[in-house]
């Protein structure tokens, strides 16, 4: 949902596909987005999802949102 939200709140036309990264340093917060990724993408209609543990290869300019556990 917070995903979909900043996207309406910056004016993102859903035809334009982003990439997401899903940061965790828990594995199993990352187990679990991993085998729903599929799912995820359609949802936000993301051009593909990266799941890892840091910060690691993410633009300092990009859109972040950070969720509750």
């Amino acid at each position: 949902r917070a995903i979909r939200n900043v996207r309406t709140g910056m004016n993102v036309p859903p035809s334009r596909k982003a990439t997401v990264y899903i940061v965790s340093e828990e594995s199993k917060v990352c187990d679990t987005f991993e085998a729903l990724k599929r799912e995820y993408q359609t949802l936000i209609s993301a051009e593909k999802i990266l799941i890892q543990a840091d910060k690691t290869g993410i633009s300092e300019d990009a859109v972040s949102l950070v969720v509750p556990a």
